[in-house]
């Protein structure tokens, strides 16, 4: 068999097998790739000039593009085979004319390659770029012809592929210098060096607003991986391989029948097992969870959960979401492994970029709550990492519901120059041209808009009590603030102050978990906690006495863990005496703030607790004890606020404002 027709026949053995790996066993790879910034992609040239500013940006520009058909499982790996397939040809003819004998290892050794890379479309674009440019190098009769080729060349293959370019360089001047004799071009084999050099030079000096290690390398990643540097140093090799006369000698014996079978061999044991390597059944449980969560399939997330406990803190909290959703929050929280405790209902709200990729969830939460604000923020502190699809829309419904209809247009306009979300765009912008039909559409949001404000950079709890505050009858917000106080352990309190609300929300008794709770609490401080007119049930105060009984059995944490899951695991005192998650709660100063704006608005009795759950945090907090000093002798309780004030002096002896309310106190008690 012809050398063409093996190749020919591998090409479509590849693009077979590359469309099967990202269409079923690797689908998750893009699948979650299409939720980041690195597939999002609309027409026109506003979008085009963002990537003109500096060298390969155009290449950024066409990966892009080709991501943005991630939208799909299918059409993504339909996309990632072709180009894949496209390197692989254009690599074979490149060796080709090179060298007529070329085997089929030396070709599809890169794309097994670049098919374990998990979509690295710019990779094999600007792969696939060189190989043209250098395809047309070599097809050009004439020296001198040649050169010039060469030099214009490289200066567009630095604007379009930025770092990839060295690979074209190093083509060039590996096939220049095999030219005999070797005094022949010598002027340009001595000076395109030196060319090249100045080029990345001169665009860091006077025309991009770049680094220096930018200027040279951008968009290429340098990686520490071996395979990696393996993989580029071949590539940079090329020509040289097929030049030197004991490389065309190995070649040769390559097309034996023997030696057929043993490159076929070769090439599919290293494919599968870069595969394997690069396969994570973890990420992929996460992907199919996250594809679940989309389509708000509550049972089927549940029944897994199940079957699987989480593994992370996202697929605690999808597990989360669908227990609220199937309004079982409250009831069955702790029948499933709470492991990453407030973090698995909350995602970690902070500027890492890991947090900034999740927030979308978080904003998906609260624009369900009804915190319009709060959602607002988690898209738009996602805005950092870059435009994403679902950021700019949950940005466009989160300023529609506002009534801000021109900003929405705004973030809209965009959307409908994408290829697969532009319908939704139109029909967003179909609604806001109608005033009436707007409200219609959005009223139901609107009800639960918050009309108490706390400042959300305190955490997430404020914009839960801020929710349950504006409107007590917020069933979502209720469940969220008294699930998130059951994960903190330490806040109790707080959601037993809002056990008032329970009935108006529809709870006829008290779910077992906050009875579990309540009795930890009294029985652990002593005091009494007002149950609002519900009742412990005997059930549960059986199980929680009987609990007490078989942990004093076992010596440590670990052992109880074990020891007591069976009977137990699914209850709130096993949780909180043997599960620690990662994640601490809220800073003491939190909730020394939102006890000051819960004092400043009148609610004294509840700023307190918030004074008394900073202190439970740090036992030293001088400005805690002022405040909690401040709010007792609001209350007339003279007493007790001196032994706060007492206390903060002796943490801090500084501070005016216990110093001054300390000598009032004493006035006071003197009269």
């Amino acid at each position: 068999m012809k050398n063409s027709h093996l190749h020919y026949i591998g090409l479509l053995l590849l693009f077979t097998s590359s469309f099967a790996a990202y269409n079923w066993i690797f689908g998750y790879v893009t699948a979650l790739q299409y939720e980041t910034p690195d597939c999002f992609f609309v027409f026109g040239y506003a979008f085009l000039a963002e990537w003109l500013d500096h060298p390969g940006g155009l290449l950024v520009y066409a990966g892009r593009f080709f991501r943005q058909f991630y939208h799909y499982e299918w059409l993504g790996a339909l996309t990632i085979a072709s180009l894949l397939t496209a390197f692989g040809l254009l690599l074979y003819l490149v060796r080709r004319k090179l060298n007529q004998t070329t085997g089929i290892f030396h070709t599809f050794f890169p794309c097994a390659f670049l098919l374990a890379l998990t979509a690295g479309t710019d990779v094999t674009l600007g792969l696939v770029a060189i190989c043209i440019a250098y395809l047309v190098y070599l097809s050009i009769p004439g020296r001198i012809s040649r050169q010039t080729y060469a030099l214009l060349a490289t200066l567009g293959l630095y604007f379009a592929t930025g770092g990839y370019f060295w690979f074209f360089v190093a083509w060039v001047i590996a096939s220049t210098w095999f030219d005999r004799p070797l005094s022949s071009g010598l002027p340009f084999k001595l000076l395109y060096p030196a060319f090249v050099l100045c080029i990345p030079l001169a665009a860091y000096r006077w025309f991009f607003p770049i680094s220096l290690d930018s200027a040279f390398i951008y968009p290429f990643v340098i990686s520490p991986s071996i395979l990696d540097l393996a993989i580029s140093i071949y590539l940079l090799l090329v020509p040289l391989w097929a030049k030197i006369p004991w490389g065309t000698r190995i070649e040769s014996l390559s097309y034996s029948p023997r030696g057929l079978v043993v490159q076929t061999a070769l090439l599919i044991l290293l494919a599968v097992s870069m595969l394997y390597s690069s396969y994570d059944s973890t990420t992929r449980e996460f992907a199919e969870y996250h594809q679940l969560y989309k389509t708000r399939q509550w049972d089927e997330i549940l029944a897994r959960a199940t079957a699987n406990p989480p593994p992370h803190s996202m697929i605690q909290f999808f597990t989360n979401f669908a227990l609220y959703h199937k309004g079982k929050l409250l009831e069955e929280m702790f029948s499933y492994p709470q492991l990453w405790g407030t973090r698995g209902l909350i995602l970690k709200d902070s500027e890492a970029k890991g947090d900034l990729n999740r927030a979308i969830y978080n904003s998906d939460l609260f624009f369900e709550m009804g915190h319009i604000n709060a959602s607002f923020r988690f898209a738009y502190n996602q805005l950092n990492l870059g435009k994403t699809y679902g950021n700019l829309r949950r940005l466009a419904e989160c300023n529609m519901v506002n009534g801000n209809y021109a900003m929405a247009a705004k973030h809209l306009n965009t959307l409908e120059k994408s290829l697969f979300h532009n319908e939704i765009a139109r029909n967003y912008k179909a609604i806001i041209s109608d005033p009436e039909a707007a409200n219609r559409r959005f009223a139901p949001l609107r009800v639960n808009l918050p009309t108490v404000e706390f400042d959300l950079r305190i955490g997430e709890f404020s914009a839960l009590l801020a929710l349950l505050k504006s409107n007590p009858r917020n069933r979502m917000a209720l469940d969220y603030l008294t699930a998130w106080c059951l994960l903190d352990k330490e806040s109790v309190p707080l959601f037993a102050a809002n056990m008032h609300l329970f009935k108006g929300v529809g709870y006829t008794a008290l779910p077992a978990y906050c009875q579990e709770a309540l009795m930890l609490w009294e029985k652990s401080t002593g005091a009494t906690i007002d149950k609002s007119g519900f009742a412990y049930d005997a059930q549960t105060e059986m199980r929680f006495d009987r609990f007490g009984q078989q942990i004093r059995q076992y010596p440590d944490r670990k052992s109880a863990q074990s020891g007591l899951q069976s009977s137990f695991g699914n209850t709130f005192v096993y949780y909180y005496a043997t599960i620690f998650p990662p994640y601490e709660s809220l800073a003491s100063s939190s909730w020394l703030l939102l006890g000051n704006e819960l004092f400043s608005r009148g609610d004294v009795d509840e700023a307190i607790l918030y004074y008394h759950r900073a202190l439970r945090g740090n036992t030293e907090y001088a400005e805690a004890h002022i405040s909690l000093g401040n709010a007792l002798m609001y209350q007339g309780k003279t007493e007790e606020a001196a032994a706060y004030y007492t206390r903060a002096l002796e943490l801090k002896p500084g501070p005016k404002g216990a110093r001054q309310h300390l000598g009032e106190n004493w006035q006071l008690r003197s009269h």
